[in-house]
C-alpha cells in the first residue's frame, strides 16, 4: 500500500510491478481510469482474449464486456472473472456498436460512463493500444 505524506492511503494503483509490457500497462490504465470515473462497465475488444484476462486479473467491481469475433475465444472467456463475452463481427467500431447494443437492451443507461479498450487494427493479436471513455 502506498501512503501520502500525512500517512493517509493513496487510491489503489492497478499494476503489476514485475510486468512492464504494453498490455499490462494498458490494463492498469483502464482499471485506474474506470475506478476514478466510477464507470458502469469496461468494454474490451479482444482477438485472443488476453486483454480481457489481463483486465479480469485486477478483479474490477464493474462488469467487463468482452467483444471478440471468435466463438472459440468467447467460449474461453465465459470463465473469466467479472466478464461477459459476446461474438461480434470484426470492425473498427465493434466496441461502440457493443455499447449501443448494451444501451438498447437496458444494460447501461443514458449518462453512464464506459471505458473502452481496443486496438487500431481489429483482430490483431497483441494489438490493444487504445483507451477511450464514452458517455452513453
Amino acid at each position: 500500500m502506498l501512503y501520502t505524506q500525512d500517512n493517509s492511503p493513496l487510491a489503489p494503483l492497478f499494476f503489476h510491478e514485475e510486468d512492464h509490457s504494453v498490455p499490462s500497462a494498458i490494463s492498469s490504465a483502464v482499471m485506474t481510469l474506470a475506478h476514478q470515473l466510477d464507470a458502469r462497465a469496461i468494454v474490451a475488444e479482444t482477438a485472443s482474449g488476453q486483454t480481457a484476462r489481463s483486465l479480469a486479473a485486477h478483479r474490477p467491481n464493474m462488469p467487463i464486456i468482452m467483444v471478440t469475433d471468435s466463438e472459440r475465444v468467447a467460449n474461453q472467456l465465459s470463465l473469466v472473472y467479472g466478464g461477459k463475452s459476446y461474438v461480434r463481427p470484426r470492425s473498427q467500431s465493434a466496441a461502440e456498436k457493443m455499447t449501443e447494443w448494451l444501451h438498447t437492451h437496458k444494460l447501461i443507461k443514458k449518462d453512464d460512463l464506459v471505458v473502452i479498450t481496443n486496438g487500431k487494427y481489429p483482430g490483431e493479436v497483441g494489438g490493444t493500444d487504445t483507451i477511450r471513455v464514452r458517455k452513453i
